[in-house]
């Protein structure tokens, strides 16, 4: 059995590694730039400064670990250096990177952005009767374009809008020597390998290292997810104590079953979220339906460790809890009858449920010693497939119900763009899954000794 385990946990935990790592590269996708998120966007509007600039956005960049690589390990071309992560703003290091790669070689690019800073800092310079918003925007069409034409008619612009007391007419010039440099070539060059080591944004994503201004997103949803696995758990051990009795009873009772299939399917192939909604509008709407003071109504009071016990939590909202419980108790229930009421029915066909019957063995003891056992082998193997369903159904009947779980910080994660949060729970929901999956493969083996046989 322990030699069992192993191989099953040798099989998730890369799984679970490589579903963190999809998950983290997918967020690095998205286009946005933390820094400009976290206050860049505001000093930029309010300073002209380009040095001042630069500062203030590689010490935002340092506090929220985003000068970091992105992975332990990572491959560039040979035209990009290995540092190219520590350049910010994330415009300038997205432009400087589309021009290496287009002309094949990094120095040249470095170059030119140098004597980009300095033009800048000269036009910033000027005095006011000198600026203009034609020159502003041409400016900073300049300061992003990758196409070599469209940078030469930029610097031809600001050359014509400025007037020539000006004197900035070298800095241009200086810029249309290095233009060529920076053209296009064929050819980027070879891909090589860099090893960057335990500080990159991975690991600092992954073990929520992030600055206590920011927060970690381990931390927003810690207090969440223990208020969803708690209605869950609780919902889970409902529909497990009533689903596989009464499955089994449908099973071995033809006459009960003729009656109780429909609403059984009825129940089951009504979506949670409907579900929920009736269920709130029969008992926890005030004037209507069966309106229960003891129900009181939705929403609880927010989970905090600090102050209460998990449990003290429950007690104080238990009403309130009901509903959603019951909810989730009713749909996972009826599908677990399902599947145990078909389970009952394969197995009572077996060949060796007639050998018990034609020995006149007693039916109680056909029922528990044989039909039971063997019929219980398909629900734990679906019991991990179960768990994402669960979550994602409790999502939406916590927030029709609002529970501060899982599902309202989901929902607060997505109307605020936080994206590590997102990722975070992505990330969770495919730990308990696989989690599940590893559960329910022991319990099959302990169950069943033909598989520890096999392995």
């Amino acid at each position: 059995m322990l030699q069992y385990i192993t191989r099953r946990l040798l099989i998730a935990l890369p799984t679970l590694f490589l579903i963190s790592v999809v998950v983290f590269l997918l967020g690095q996708q998205l286009t946005r730039d933390p820094v400009m998120e976290n206050g860049g966007q505001a000093f930029t509007a309010a300073t002209n400064d380009p040095d001042a600039e630069a500062v203030f956005m590689a010490r935002q960049a340092e506090r929220l670990h985003v000068n970091l690589p992105n992975f332990y390990v990572g491959i560039h071309l040979n035209c990009l250096p290995d540092t190219l992560y520590k350049v910010y703003p994330q415009w300038r290091q997205n432009t400087m990177r589309t021009q290496a790669l287009q002309c094949g070689a990094w120095q040249p690019v470095a170059e030119w952005h140098q004597t980009v800073a300095a033009l800048i800092r000269t036009l910033e310079a000027l005095p006011d009767s000198v600026q203009s918003p034609s020159l502003n925007q041409t400016i900073s069409r300049f300061k992003t374009a990758t196409d070599t034409a469209v940078i030469a008619t930029s610097l031809q612009e600001i050359g014509n809008l400025l007037p020539p007391s000006a004197n900035i007419g070298w800095a241009l010039q200086d810029l249309k020597n290095k233009l060529p440099g920076i053209a296009p070539r064929d050819g980027y060059g070879y891909p090589v390998l860099t090893w960057y080591g335990i500080p990159n944004q991975y690991h600092h994503w992954l073990t929520g290292k992030y600055s206590q201004e920011l927060g970690s997103p381990w931390k927003k949803i810690t207090y969440s997810l223990n208020v969803t696995l708690f209605i869950n758990t609780i919902s889970l051990v409902l529909s497990f104590l009533l689903g596989i009795p009464l499955g089994l009873f449908l099973g071995t009772s033809p006459r009960w079953d003729r009656w109780s299939k429909r609403p059984l399917m009825i129940t089951y192939i009504i979506p949670m979220l409907l579900l929920s909604c009736l269920l709130r509008y029969l008992f926890a709407t005030s004037g209507h339906g069966f309106y229960s003071t003891y129900i009181g109504g939705t929403g609880t009071s927010l989970y905090n460790p600090e102050q209460t016990t998990l449990w003290r939590w429950f007690i104080t909202n238990q009403g309130r809890l009901l509903l959603p419980i019951l909810t989730i108790t009713l749909h996972t229930m009826t599908f677990i009858a399902l599947q145990m009421r078909s389970s009952v029915f394969a197995v009572a066909r077996q060949d060796y449920i007639r050998t018990a019957y034609a020995k006149g063995l007693p039916k109680r003891h056909i029922v528990w010693r044989h039909i039971f056992i063997n019929a219980l082998f398909p629900i734990i193997v679906i019991f991990g497939a179960m768990i994402p369903g669960i979550i994602g159904g409790a999502i939406s009947t916590e927030l029709i119900f609002g529970i501060n779980g899982l599902g309202y910080a989901t929902y607060t994660a997505i109307m605020a763009k936080d994206y590590d949060v997102m990722m975070t729970i992505v990330l969770m929901i495919s730990v308990l899954t696989i989690s599940g999956s590893l559960l329910a493969d022991i319990l099959l083996a302990w169950v069943d000794p033909r598989i520890r046989r096999l392995e």
